[in-house]
């Protein structure tokens, strides 16, 4: 009986523990989240809420996506330059690489505007995707010459934001 009490006794203390372990990082990624979402939120209010429908509406969406993508890619450019954003790579790489992905990010985060009539799921997309590339992607990828092909300057990621984007406009149709 003794025995028992106690391995009940040990079992509710690494369920609390392992509890507390799970609690920690939810609240970690709640934290980096919100901290992203903070800056991610400022640019979507600018980019998607404000410039894409208005620019949308007077060429298309098409062109709409193919400016405001430009525009949002050369608004990264200071710091890529400065290297205090993307170091790791050459700038002849980074700054091709990172226009491209960002033009099909910014297809992606069009179509969630405009079809949703919401910041919100573009902002929840931004925060997201900024997360996992800058905290889980970045340091998996610090060797070697992996640098070129995943992460924010990397081809293979700009390849499948090319193509989801690709697709996403060929499957969805778009109101504005």
């Amino acid at each position: 009986m003794q025995a028992e009490r106690r391995r009940q006794k040990c079992h509710i203390s690494l369920c609390f523990v392992l509890r507390l372990q799970r609690s920690s990082f939810i609240l970690h990624i709640i934290a980096k989240k919100r901290a992203l979402a903070g800056t991610n939120a400022g640019e979507e209010i600018g980019w998607r809420g404000f410039l894409l429908p208005q620019m949308a509406k007077t060429w298309g969406f098409r062109a709409a996506v193919l400016f405001g993508g430009l525009i949002w890619a050369v608004w990264h450019y200071p710091l890529i330059l400065s290297g205090r954003y993307l170091a790791g790579t050459p700038i002849w790489h980074q700054l091709p690489m990172f226009t491209i992905e960002i033009l099909g990010m910014t297809a992606v985060l069009g179509i969630l505007r405009l079809n949703s009539n919401s910041i919100w799921p573009a902002i929840l997309l931004h925060a997201s995707h900024n997360y996992f590339d800058q905290n889980i992607f970045a340091p998996l990828t610090n060797g070697g010459g992996s640098r070129y092909f995943a992460g924010e300057t990397g081809i293979i990621t700009a390849v499948i934001a090319c193509v989801i984007a690709i697709l996403m406009t060929k499957k969805i149709k778009i109101t504005m």
